[in-house]
């Protein structure tokens, strides 16, 4: 039984690249990680980088580590890496437990917390609520709507959830 006669005029091959290639930003993120890679490859003698051999890997998480690159900048590179070996052959080098202990030891020797944002203060607010225009009868609640979030507590996605649906949103004010 042939894949067209099972599907009709989509293949299950089709659908299953679609499902791995990502979505427009994730693709443009890739291309741009995969041209460092090979860029680096290229720099360091390496001209067919593609597929890529666990050492290859190995040594490029290291360079980028030394290069005081961020942990989730490292991993969305070999997240690049390992979606091309995906969607190109059977060997995923990023998943060689070779790559598997350079990682684990970066991880072990820079870190990887992310750089967290400063708190909002109460200041801080008090200063841009007072900056804000009270004009329109929008600039008003809109000014409410932000005083009423803080003041609640509410993340940006549960303070949506809660006035989408009590809010009516027109065009005019």
């Amino acid at each position: 039984c042939g894949t067209n006669r099972v599907t009709g005029r989509a293949s299950i091959a089709d659908f299953a690249r679609k499902g791995l290639e990502g979505s427009a930003n994730t693709q443009r993120a890739y291309t741009t990680d995969l041209a460092s890679f090979r860029n680096w490859c290229r720099a360091r003698g390496i001209d067919a980088p593609l597929p890529a051999e666990p050492t290859t890997v190995a040594a490029y998480a290291t360079e980028l580590a030394e290069r005081g690159r961020k942990w989730s900048t490292l991993t969305r590179h070999l997240a690049a890496l390992s979606k091309w070996h995906q969607l190109h052959g059977p060997n995923n080098p990023v998943r060689d437990p070779r790559v598997a202990a350079v990682l684990e030891g970066i991880k072990r020797t820079k870190g990887t917390r992310q750089k967290q944002a400063p708190a909002w203060t109460l200041a801080r607010l008090k200063a841009w609520v007072k900056a804000l225009p009270t004009t329109t009868a929008a600039d008003r609640r809109n000014k409410a709507l932000l005083l009423l979030g803080f003041t609640g507590r509410f993340a940006a996605r549960s303070w949506w959830l809660s006035t989408s649906k009590t809010c009516a949103f027109r065009r005019k004010g």
